[in-house]
C-alpha cells in the first residue's frame, strides 16, 4: 500500500489574532476605504452632473470613468480577493 499523497495536518492553525478586529483581516480596511470613497466619488459626480465644475481634469468624464474602472476598481477587486484568499491558502 502506498502512502497518501496529501498529509493530514490535524486542522491545527497558528495562534489566533490578538489585535483589533478591524485589522484582523487584511481586506477589512480596503472594504471600509472603498465604501468611503464611493460616497465621496458619487458626491463629486452628482455635483459635476448638476453643472458645478468641481474637478478639472485633462480627461473627459467618460475617459476618466474608464480609467478608474480599469485601474482603480479592478486592482481593488484583485487585492481584496488576495487578502481574503491568501490566509486560507497558507493556513494563517
Amino acid at each position: 500500500m502506498q502512502p497518501p499523497l496529501l498529509k493530514q495536518h490535524g486542522g491545527k492553525r497558528e495562534r489566533a489574532w490578538q489585535g483589533h478586529p478591524f485589522i484582523s483581516g487584511g481586506f477589512r480596511p480596503f472594504f471600509l476605504s472603498a465604501s468611503l470613497f464611493a460616497v465621496f466619488a458619487i458626491t463629486l459626480w452628482l455635483l459635476n452632473l448638476l453643472g458645478h465644475d468641481v474637478i478639472n481634469t485633462r480627461l473627459a468624464p467618460v475617459e476618466w470613468h474608464k480609467h478608474e474602472m480599469l485601474f482603480g476598481y479592478t486592482s481593488a477587486v484583485i487585492a481584496g480577493f488576495l487578502f481574503t484568499a491568501v490566509p486560507n491558502w497558507t493556513g494563517r
